[in-house]
């Protein structure tokens, strides 16, 4: 069971081969032992093709051992708890302007999947892909792009990324607003410190849509977000959505509509503990299939 995870969680023999420390024809023997004994094909395999996908029977078989092997693994922990420790706590982190009902949505996947409790730890995107890493937090609700990170990404929403400015700033005028106004002033965004990968990516989509704003950072707190837009000094880059009150600020497309903000939920790539039932709940929630970090 343990090598078929490893291949339908990675969707793709080479990666669970080097993660499991076995050459890749030892596993692929292994699923074909397992595929002659079930009497079923689990995997779609195509030459010239990176990876593999499941097979309606795989998908099914899928769903089948992670849920005995989440009751097993829980049996296990709770036989070694103490009675008052026989309830899980769940550490799952979350980012600035997360949407609320976003957030509430995975709460309730992961609580309908394990006898558990959720925590939830506000935590920048930098913050909390070392916190997942070290196993002080189990999932978090991140920002990617987060290269050289160990994780699994599951994309839960796009939002186009736009400009807030106050009701009364003179690009309000414009919708959307072209590269060419936007340029004319500087545009506020969040300090490169708090996602370095997220930024670099967006400077490169604004410059590449034509936009040459001077980039004003802002430290990443609604406070101060909401403090700098309501200045009338700078419009500030953002997606159509913010957690906090938006009284006397205007939304603004940018022409193209160039940008675009993903929120994801990651985990450890190698993580096999009970949460793993988990990541079935919160499968679909995902716009698009889960993916390693790159």
């Amino acid at each position: 069971m343990t090598y078929f995870l490893a291949v339908a969680d990675r969707r793709s023999f080479r990666q669970a081969a080097a993660d499991l420390h076995l050459s890749q024809p030892a596993l692929s023997q292994q699923i074909r032992s397992l595929e002659r004994e079930l009497g079923v094909t689990l995997f779609e395999r195509a030459s010239g093709r990176a990876g593999v996908t499941l097979t309606d029977a795989g998908e099914r078989w899928a769903k089948e051992v992670r849920r005995i092997t989440t009751d097993l693994n829980l049996s296990l922990r709770t036989l070694h708890s103490p009675p008052s420790a026989a309830v899980s706590t769940i550490r799952l982190g979350v980012s600035v302007a997360v949407p609320d009902e976003l957030t509430a949505s995975v709460v309730e996947a992961i609580s309908s999947s394990l006898p558990a409790q959720v925590e939830v730890v506000p935590a920048l995107t930098r913050a909390q892909v070392d916190m997942i890493e070290d196993g002080r937090l189990d999932f978090g609700l991140v920002r990617p792009p987060c290269r050289n990170h160990d994780l699994m990404l599951l994309d839960l929403l796009d939002s186009p990324l736009g400009v807030w400015m106050a009701d009364d700033h003179p690009l309000t005028a414009f919708d959307p607003v072209p590269p060419s106004e936007l340029s004319a002033s500087p545009l506020a965004t969040f300090e490169r410190a708090a996602a370095p990968d997220l930024f670099d990516m967006q400077e490169t989509q604004l410059r590449a849509a034509g936009v040459t704003s001077r980039l004003v950072e802002v430290p990443v707190s609604d406070t101060a977000l909401a403090a700098r837009m309501r200045s009338r000094d700078y419009p500030s880059l953002g997606p159509d959505r913010l957690t906090m009150p938006m009284h006397g600020l205007v939304w603004r497309h940018i022409a193209g509509d160039p940008m675009h903000m993903t929120t994801s939920v990651a985990w450890r790539r190698d993580e096999t503990s009970a949460f793993v039932a988990c990541i079935d709940a919160l499968r679909p929630l995902g716009i698009r299939p889960e993916y390693p970090s790159q």
